[in-house]
């Protein structure tokens, strides 16, 4: 099999003459690349009460556990911006191969960790390594395909990570029932898997990127909208994952086995919105991500209102299919719109405002569970994607003539 990578030096790229041309093994390794993130925060999740538990249920713990979970986003938001100069000042490959084995390295310190401080500080450096690996892996996705093909395949990338998400929940949950909360970690061995493959894939020379024309500027800070509502999405697009666990086991559902399908079912729900999104964004363009967030709001609102867990699962699914849409979304219209040469930074700010809002979730519903309790933080979100939605959609129709970053198709 031909294989297209090799030494990348400063400031390389993928070649933009050769759009849509990549070798399979090449392809294989980008597509299910952000797996790697989602078991971050699957071999946590299911066990994110017991967590609690184990550094005390009463007071602080319930936010101390989680703070263990979002040690990860704070390393891969601080590390984002950093993440973009990375690729382009060493090269995509580089920065591909070193933050895989950072990853592996990291994830050994986290399972043998001892100590609180220690086992914080890992979980910082893995998010650290993980937008590294995601920074170099979309920016080379971006600069090989564009257009509606880019779209299908953010989609369907989005949607495998989904399935990885979805499958490894449910092991990380069988795992820690029978070993104890710090069994999954062992998952994060399967990085040194990926790495072998990407050493084989990646052999040959990128090119270098065409440079930008005389005269012209583009500015990475000119997509502010689109990171600002990146980070408040993420917020929202984490709720299942990081608050459902408490609500559930608050109206009675208590086996982490139990919890961890619960959880798993809305993401097979995000997979079937994920692969759809090539064909939803290609019609609906800015109107996908109001679509998703009318979906997301409709889904938490039903968590919020009712106590019954058979109509909280109906509301899991009918957020999953807004969750399915909203990352491609983010990617895509980034993509859509930044110049090659400032592709790796561009994305690295958008990991690590995607990440960020991920870290500022517990800190968001921290004072509305104190006050009000779990349902109502899923009842109020729904209400502020509700409004965000609707916000947006104005935005839309009235801002045609001059449309900002969110609506504009297209900057290249």
């Amino acid at each position: 099999m031909a294989v297209m990578m090799g030494a990348v030096g400063v400031g390389e790229t993928t070649p933009e003459a050769d759009e849509g041309h990549m070798p399979l093994l090449m392809l294989l390794v980008l597509m299910t690349g952000g797996v790697l993130a989602t078991i971050t925060f699957t071999t946590v999740t299911p066990s994110l009460t017991f967590i609690a538990d184990y550094f005390g249920a009463r007071g602080s713990g319930v936010l101390g556990s989680q703070l263990v979970l979002t040690m990860c986003p704070l390393g891969m938001s601080i590390g984002g911006p950093l993440a973009g100069w990375v690729g382009s000042r060493f090269g995509l490959k580089q920065q591909l191969l070193g933050g895989l084995l950072l990853y592996g390295l990291t994830g050994i310190a986290i399972l043998f960790a001892e100590g609180i401080g220690t086992f914080l500080l890992a979980r910082f450096v893995l998010g650290f390594a993980c937008v590294n690996i995601d920074t170099a892996m979309t920016s080379i996705l971006g600069a090989r395909f564009s257009g509606a093909r880019r779209a299908r395949l953010m989609g369907i990338r989005s949607g495998i990570s989904s399935i990885g998400t979805f499958s490894t929940i449910l092991i990380s949950g069988m795992i820690a029932q029978a070993g104890g909360w710090r069994a999954p970690f062992w998952m994060y061995m399967a990085v040194f898997v990926v790495l072998a493959v990407a050493l084989v894939a990646f052999r040959q020379p990128l090119g270098k990127a065409p440079a930008q024309p005389a005269g012209a500027k583009f500015s990475v800070f000119s997509l502010w909208p689109i990171y600002l509502l990146t980070a408040l999405m993420a917020i929202a697009h984490t709720m299942p994952s990081f608050q459902m666990g408490f609500l559930l086991k608050e109206d009675g559902l208590t086996s982490q086995v139990n919890l961890s399908r619960v959880l798993a079912l809305g993401l097979v729900i995000s997979v079937a919105g994920s692969f759809a999104f090539g064909w939803v964004y290609t019609r609906l363009k800015v109107w996908t991500i109001v679509l998703a967030m009318a979906l997301l709001g409709i889904g938490y609102g039903v968590i919020g209102i009712f106590h019954s867990i058979p109509i909280e699962i109906a509301g899991i699914v009918i957020s999953g299919v807004g969750a399915g849409f909203t990352i491609p979304y983010m990617v895509t219209r980034t993509l859509d719109r930044v110049t090659p040469e400032k592709r790796a930074q561009a994305v690295g700010f958008l990991l690590s405002a995607m990440f960020m809002g991920h870290f500022f979730n517990p800190l968001f519903v921290a004072p509305i569970r104190a006050n009000f309790g779990n349902h109502a933080i899923f009842g109020i979100t729904g209400l502020l994607l509700g409004a965000g939605g609707l916000a947006i959609a104005l935005a839309a129709i009235l801002a045609r003539s001059s449309p900002p970053a969110l609506i504009t198709q297209n900057a290249e």
